[in-house]
């Protein structure tokens, strides 16, 4: 009884029904390429930590740091495997020009570090970590 109810409504509005199926199409469609692309993006992330190595866990410091304490207390605890100091030199944004830009109205932190020795590096657009030459400076894609 009801597929009867079906045809009959289908053979009526040809125009509608047609118009129902390709507008139900497209959402299912859209709906795949989100997953799909959500997918992609997240195995992307898990790439580039990977291959950055990136730390679990990260301190900044600002003042006088006692790093004999601090090696002291990282190979004394069994919780750390490894760890490193990284001195960042920080730059007021309006010093800093890039091309006919200045960053005199960014609101975040930019600084100068050098290249990580044994994780969390800086990587280029292969996703190896940078080997920059004496005098050369990267800065991130914007």
């Amino acid at each position: 009884m009801n597929l009867k109810i079906i045809g009959n409504d289908i053979a009526r509005s040809k125009l509608i029904t047609i118009t129902m199926v390709l507008f139900v199409a497209a959402a299912s469609t859209l709906v795949s390429l989100t997953a799909i692309l959500s997918m992609n993006l997240s195995g992307a992330i898990d790439t580039l930590m990977i291959n950055a190595q990136t730390p679990h866990f990260l301190q900044m410091h600002t003042g006088q740091l006692d790093q004999e304490r601090l090696k002291d207390f990282s190979l004394d605890d069994d919780r750390v495997d490894s760890f490193q100091v990284q001195e960042f030199l920080n730059l007021e944004g309006s010093h800093i020009v890039i091309g006919d830009n200045s960053l005199a109205d960014n609101v975040q932190d930019n600084g100068v570090v050098t290249q990580n020795q044994d994780f969390d590096f800086l990587l280029d657009l292969d996703d190896q970590p940078i080997q920059p030459q004496d005098g050369e400076l990267y800065v991130p894609l914007a």
